[in-house]
């Protein structure tokens, strides 16, 4: 590990020359490409999950699950396309993917499982938000704001597997679990976690969007359009599944910084958080078969 200070600049130089950085599987590589393309149709979708008898083994167990209550079973792959939609099916590979890209990191067992569910627990408050009403049932949907909740921490995972020292330097600064974590990483780093997932996601060519929105979900830097709602949603859902899965008192909780103009954009206020947060918990308690997948 270099010594001295650093930029951000070399920080995200240093993670692309590491040899061990992860890659999606090519299924999820195929699907993403495919998805991108507006005449792309479920059969195109379902030859390319048929060449991955593995994948295409979760996505008919997840189709089937509780968590998409479907009258009718499921038997196909291109049934699930048909029936899910493919933006659906874009999820359910992506954490299929994710378990495989980081099923060789040598990380504590019970850091990657508190990060996969704060993962979890991120996407799921951002289907909520999606469609939000506190007067209705939650809407499924919002399959875009998912994947951004799945991957928006990805670059911790990146930095405490890949450069410990660096990240050791980050959680021995004084001020680290007081203040949100993006001012000591870049006081100390010159870069984000965000950033460094923004930077992950590009390489591995996805979405704009979902880039920006990794990138940029603490501080909202994004210009105003799509991908600035899309960073929005995952700024907003950080903050519930934080408030949601901290069981401590009120008074002691850890959360990040919450621009509250943006959260009034989805309806979610402070006097409504213990009834939104309510809402989180049911959808993490319907999506934890994810957790299966994502932790391999």
């Amino acid at each position: 590990m270099p010594s001295g200070t650093m930029s951000g600049g070399d920080v995200l130089e240093l993670i692309g020359q590491i040899d061990r950085l992860p890659t999606p599987p090519v299924v999820f590589s195929q699907i993403n490409r495919v998805l991108t393309n507006p005449q792309a149709s479920a059969y195109d979708v379902a030859k390319i999950l048929a060449e991955d008898p593995g994948t295409s083994a979760r996505v008919l167990r997840m189709a089937n699950s509780a968590y998409y209550g479907l009258s009718q079973p499921v038997v196909s792959v291109r049934q699930a396309v048909v029936t899910l939609g493919m933006e659906a099916i874009r999820s359910l590979v992506l954490s299929s993917s994710m378990g495989d890209a980081f099923k060789n990191a040598d990380l504590d067992d019970e850091y990657q499982d508190n990060f996969w569910r704060h993962s979890l627990a991120t996407a799921s408050a951002a289907r909520v938000l999606h469609g939000f009403k506190l007067s209705d049932q939650v809407m499924r949907g919002g399959e875009e704001g998912f994947s951004a909740g799945l991957l928006h921490d990805i670059g911790k995972m990146i930095l405490v597997w890949q450069l410990p020292e660096m990240y050791a330097r980050v959680s021995s600064h004084h001020d680290f679990g007081v203040v949100d974590d993006q001012h000591v990483e870049r006081e100390v780093m010159g870069v984000t976690h965000g950033e460094i997932g923004g930077y992950l996601a590009g390489r591995w060519n996805l979405p704009e969007a979902l880039c920006q929105a990794i990138s940029h979900h603490h501080d909202l830097d994004v210009p105003d359009g799509e991908n600035n709602r899309l960073a929005k949603v995952v700024h907003v859902a950080d903050y519930l599944a934080h408030w949601t899965m901290d069981s401590r008192p009120v008074n002691q909780k850890v959360v990040p910084i919450m621009n509250w103009d943006v959260a009034a954009e989805f309806g979610v206020h402070e006097e409504s958080l213990a009834d939104v947060c309510s809402l989180v918990m049911a959808e993490f308690g319907r999506s934890e078969i994810f957790l299966e997948m994502l932790k391999g």
